[in-house]
């Protein structure tokens, strides 16, 4: 095994002076205008009754052993509705999702394409943004965190003058595991970590704004011809994920991001399983270092969303 070595502290990652320039000094110069459409969006528009609050879009593929628990934390948090787009499982998920469809909780949308997530996330935001204020798009690896809340709802009210919210991820490894133990949570058995938030994670889409552009991580609705941005956990603008800095563990929220789970399944979602997203993910996937780049930078334990175990059990 090639073992490559990576910058390994607790210190957030240095950016360039021309990185700023490039990326954060437009965006800082643009947030007053940007605040300024969410305040004439938000005077000018009448309340929307919506059946959900909350709702999760998840694009899944062969998740059976994972979407029980996944489901089940989310509800514990405050999740309404799930929105679940089957991307040719040949799994038993129907034995999994059958419950939660008959008590309403889960809105199952068969989605064989190829390559699906981007198309299967904007299928859901125009088919379903009707229903729900709050549309957050995160995979089945990722469950969101909430560090200073106990509710999802509490947390996302804190941002309904904002048209999305972006929760960076934090990174987990394999915790030391070869193999996958079904009698384990994920939540319990993978508590290793990077020490600081990856620069990328996932957003969610207030339903009260109009007009969003829909992507894989982040989203931007306009109003009058004019991007409104979204805010970052601490109420500041981002664009995209250049617009994210690597700062410590956030004290709000974040997306705990169990990337590789056991080194098994890391084989198996990396070289079987495939990709959802591109053939060039597909292709970064089989990467010489990839996932020694990830599995060395697991300095930290971070046990916090463990609060919730018992409820799960």
């Amino acid at each position: 095994m090639k073992i490559q070595h990576y910058q390994l502290n607790n210190e957030p990652i240095p950016k360039p002076i021309s990185e700023f320039v490039k990326y954060k000094l437009p965006l800082l110069l643009y947030a007053p205008v940007s605040y300024t459409l969410s305040l004439i969006h938000r005077l000018r528009s009448t309340k929307h009754e919506f059946r959900h609050k909350v709702s999760l879009c998840l694009i899944f593929k062969d998740e059976e052993p994972y979407l029980k628990e996944w489901i089940d934390y989310h509800i514990l948090i405050g999740v309404d509705h799930f929105y679940l787009y089957n991307n040719n499982s040949s799994d038993r998920f129907m034995e999994v999702l059958s419950p939660y469809i008959a008590q309403g909780k889960v809105t199952l949308i068969d989605f064989p394409e190829k390559y699906a997530q981007v198309k299967a996330y904007r299928h859901c935001y125009e088919t379903f943004h009707t229903e729900t204020e709050w549309l957050g798009y995160i995979d089945a690896d990722e469950y969101i965190n909430l560090i200073k809340y106990d509710s999802l709802k509490d947390l996302l009210d804190k941002y309904k003058n904002f048209p999305s919210v972006y929760l960076n991820w934090r990174m987990f490894g394999t915790s030391g595991h070869l193999k996958e133990n079904p009698d384990e949570f994920t939540i319990e058995r993978y508590t290793q970590a990077w020490a600081n938030l990856s620069s990328t994670g996932k957003g969610f889409i207030n339903n009260n704004f109009p007009s969003h552009s829909v992507s894989v991580h982040f989203h931007t609705s306009r109003l009058f011809s004019f991007p409104i941005l979204g805010v970052l956990a601490n109420k500041s603008p981002y664009r995209s994920t250049h617009f994210v800095s690597s700062l410590g563990v956030d004290k709000v929220a974040y997306i705990n991001h169990y990337w590789s789970r056991s080194l098994e399944f890391y084989r198996f979602k990396d070289f079987i399983k495939g990709d959802s997203t591109s053939a060039q993910n597909k292709k970064a996937r089989k990467g010489e270092g990839r996932f020694e780049k990830h599995e060395l930078r697991n300095i930290c334990k971070d046990f916090s969303i463990q609060r919730w175990l018992i409820f799960l059990k």
